[in-house]
């Protein structure tokens, strides 16, 4: 039941979050989501009941998956048609690169709390603040 809260997150994110990116703007939108996204995982990592990760693991779903198809949306609307496709693929490379990183992890430390600091909150968290000072 806990693991289900991610995906109640993700479906309602892509409700909510989609009716922002169309009204008020991609760069917007993903700040937005990514900063649901990092409040999730910092909400995870030092949660200290069932319920603060169950509203961690819902946050982080309703920004991350979001988030990832706007950048997806945003990456193809600048740039041109020439290097579209690289964009598309470096970026689904990288998100490949990072589930494959977050279970070899998984497998070797065994505190989940460390590996989802590392491997989730840390990037969203960098992730937000470029998007924030960048975009």
């Amino acid at each position: 039941m806990l693991r289900a809260s991610t995906y109640l997150g993700a479906i309602l994110g892509f409700l909510i979050i989609s009716f922002f990116s169309d009204n008020f703007g991609r760069k917007f939108t993903l700040v937005l989501s990514w900063g649901f996204c990092a409040l999730g995982s910092l909400l995870v990592t030092f949660g200290f009941n069932i319920t603060i990760i169950g509203v961690g693991l819902f946050l982080s779903g309703f920004g991350s998956d979001a988030a990832i198809n706007i950048t997806y949306l945003y990456f193809c609307e600048i740039s041109n048609n020439k290097i579209r496709q690289r964009y598309s693929v470096i970026i689904q490379i990288f998100f490949t690169i990072g589930a494959f990183v977050a279970t070899t992890l998984f497998f070797v430390i065994p505190n989940w709390r460390i590996i989802w600091g590392l491997v989730v909150t840390f990037p969203a968290i960098i992730i937000l603040l470029v998007m924030y000072y960048y975009l």
